[in-house]
């Protein structure tokens, strides 16, 4: 199997169109009519007009291509008297001419009748709009292996050798295969022919000229192309939440550029950028991952597609262009010369150019920023050295609360998941580390008991003005505050850091092998740094930062009250990031001195957190003055700090109704049909110390298989 059925190329890429295949077709027959008159060939004796015989020649061309192994002969077809060739012909790019296949064809079938070599149209091999500058190309591929296998094939042809390959190695090595195979290799336009003395040397000669000749021509490119960016000019398509449009005159006319082309402009479409809008509020407001989102747009076929990908919803998230900046040159391809597999690799900030384009913003700076600061915490997730543990399930939560072990610090793990999912510690389950919390809890009931707590505060008698009247009184206070410190000083350093970042980020793309892993070392700890520079920043901006004007109104946050039991009862992962704001630090210990099996919650209750999602819910006048709360992190005084976790409330009653009517003789087997639980799990209500029993024994057993 040759390089290119290896490559992920889809099978028609190189492949010519079927006017141009008709087209080349057409030359073969006009120009073998003229230098083979005599020749037995019997595409050249049909009576048929060419149109017919030429569309046939170029369906074979197009199955013998997508079959990767070219067109065999017919005995009728390859007459042992005459010499036979292979011709490969190729251009390079869309913008090319696609005649040149055609011109190609008739220089090469020249120098052959000249050489008393015929060409088979079964041995035309070609690719279209491919570089040459890369051997993974299927028609070249198939043009080597002909000349490779086939004994009857003598000579290869081709109009100049940069039509082969632009890189002097590839050159040398498809010579080395012409020595090799003792067969012949000539070029139409510029003279070479495998059999003249020193032709290695020329050969070596014109692989070299072509690489420079490469080099030259992409400098020139990514000069025109960099001058064309900064000048506003539309250099790549358009991406997902915009469209090109015809720039039009007064008269309703196409203008047309200085190169005779339409021009075109940018606009933004705003059915996709709905769509763009609602891929950074599922990731930054609802909690949910780029596989997640990528799910639901393939379910839904977003744009009439089933091909999202986390890749694609990444590049998304990441796209400056959404918030009105554009860049280019930030990326860059580089091909591997073994393998010629292309790797796409960062270029420093200092290499990117960057343009304002603040007609093209799609999305909000604030939601920007909530995507940007949460996808910084999931990468943090995946970093060897972590200043503070971050684990998955708390940036993509699949609970509505992600509790911690109070014991070891480590993140409580869904045990089993579905409708009957447990959290527990994956620490204390093993006994490791001294961490105490060695049983699994249902996380329905954690969540339950969690959830009826915040109804039962918020419901509390005069709570509710209590919360309005310290909050109005700390604004008050926050308004009559201290001028903004001098924050000078911090900014410099940032800027200095961030230079540092970017000097050790160039350094990583083109230092050896050995010294990278210390590179990559040194950017983490410098990223740290920056970012806890940045904090710092925003903490003392938002400490010197006065109020927004006016007052929060009591009937306004009882009417955003009016939603709460709603969100209570609706309480879905997508609420997760809220209610982990509302139970900061929230964490489990064993409570076995209360209970058995009983777990002790401890959080810091802030309730400022909630009352700025649902005032932005609302869209409340006040929405500026909780938000202005949060940020400097104040709550009210009086909440509850812990809560015991064993039974729900409403468990609890059904324990304590079944040990009643099981006094009274009715059986385990009709209460569980009653209350729609297992008959052990009623048999833990009646039997003091069965649970227990029922853990050992089975986790003995278990052990006894392993």
């Amino acid at each position: 199997m040759n390089d290119f059925n290896r490559s992920r190329r889809s099978p028609e890429t190189g492949l010519p169109t079927q006017p141009d295949l008709v087209g080349l077709a057409k030359k073969w027959l006009e120009d073998q009519r003229k230098h083979w008159p005599d020749h037995p060939d019997p595409r050249l004796r049909d009576q048929r007009d060419d149109d017919t015989v030429a569309a046939e020649m170029a369906s074979q061309f197009r199955e013998g291509y997508l079959r990767g192994t070219g067109l065999s002969f017919s005995p009728a077809r390859a007459p042992s008297p005459t010499t036979l060739g292979v011709a490969y012909l190729r251009f390079s790019c869309d913008n090319s001419n696609p005649r040149s296949l055609a011109q190609q064809l008739g220089n090469i079938l020249s120098r052959a009748c000249r050489e008393e070599v015929f060409i088979p149209w079964e041995t035309v091999f070609a690719d279209a709009a491919i570089s040459g500058t890369t051997a993974v190309r299927r028609g070249y591929q198939m043009a080597k292996q002909a000349i490779q296998d086939d004994k009857r094939l003598k000579v290869l042809l081709v109009d100049d050798i940069g039509r082969a390959s632009r890189r002097d190695k590839e050159v040398l090595e498809l010579g080395d295969l012409i020595e090799a195979t003792d067969k012949r290799l000539v070029t139409a336009s510029d003279g070479y022919d495998s059999e003249m003395p020193n032709n290695r040397f020329m050969l070596g000669h014109q692989g070299i000229l072509n690489e420079w000749f490469v080099g030259q021509l992409r400098e020139k490119v990514n000069r025109g192309m960099g001058d064309a960016f900064l000048r506003g000019r539309i250099i790549q398509n358009a991406c997902l939440g915009y469209r090109l449009e015809l720039v039009l005159d007064g008269n309703g006319k196409p203008i047309l550029n200085s190169k005779g082309k339409v021009e075109k402009q940018r606009v933004v479409d705003e059915d996709q950028a709905q769509l763009v809008r609602e891929i950074f509020h599922m990731y930054g407001d609802l909690g949910k991952g780029p596989e997640d989102i990528a799910k639901e747009l393939n379910e839904r076929r977003a744009t009439g597609l089933r091909s999202w990908g986390r890749a694609q919803i990444v590049k998304i998230l990441t796209r400056t262009l959404y918030i009105g900046v554009e860049h280019y040159r930030m990326t860059k391809m580089v091909r591997d010369r073994q393998t010629e597999r292309v790797k796409v690799k960062h270029n420093p900030k200092e290499k990117w150019l960057e343009r304002q384009v603040p007609e093209m913003r799609i999305i909000h700076q604030d939601l920007w920023d909530r995507v940007q600061k949460k996808r910084e915490l999931a990468s943090a997730v995946f970093k060897k050295r972590k200043t503070k543990p971050v684990f998955r399930n708390e940036v993509y939560p699949k609970r509505i609360f992600q509790p911690r072990c109070g014991h070891c610090g480590n993140s409580l793990w869904l045990g089993k998941s579905g409708k009957y999912a447990t959290f527990h510690c994956t620490n204390g389950v093993e006994s490791k580390r001294g961490c105490q919390l060695a049983n699994y809890k249902a996380a329905n009931i954690i969540e339950k008991v969690l959830l009826h707590l915040i109804h039962r505060q918020f419901a509390k008698h005069g709570w509710i003005e209590l919360l309005v009247e310290e909050a109005n009184h700390s604004l008050l206070q926050a308004a009559a505050s201290t001028p903004p410190a001098d924050t000078q000083k911090l900014s410099r350093q940032i800027t200095q850091k961030e230079k540092a970042c970017d000097r050790v980020l160039g350094m990583i793309e083109t230092c050896s092998d050995g010294d990278v892993a210390k590179l990559q070392d040194r950017h983490q700890v410098l990223t740290e740094d920056l970012n806890a520079l940045k904090a710092e920043l925003t903490r003392l901006t938002a400490g010197s930062l006065a109020p927004p004007p006016g007052e929060i109104s009591l009937e306004e946050v009882k009417a955003m009250l009016a939603d709460l039991p709603t969100l209570l009862r609706e309480a879905t992962p997508e609420a997760a990031p809220y209610l982990a704001e509302l139970f900061q630090n929230l964490e489990m210990f064993c409570a076995k001195e209360v209970e058995r099996g009983a777990w002790r919650a401890t959080f810091r209750f802030n309730a400022t957190a909630l009352m700025v999602y649902l005032s932005r819910r609302r869209h409340c006048p006040s929405t500026p003055l909780w938000e202005y709360l949060k940020q400097r992190d104040w709550t009210i005084g009086e909440v509850p700090a812990g809560q015991l976790i064993h039974f729900s409330e409403t468990m609890a009653q059904q324990r304590d109704e079944a040990r009643a009517l099981h006094a009274q003789g009715v059986p385990m087997t009709e209460l569980a049909k009653k209350y729609g639980v297992t008959w052990e799990r009623v048999k833990g209500w009646l039997v003091e110390g069965y649970t227990e029993y029922r853990r050992l024994r089975y986790g003995r057993k278990r052990k006894e298989a392993g």
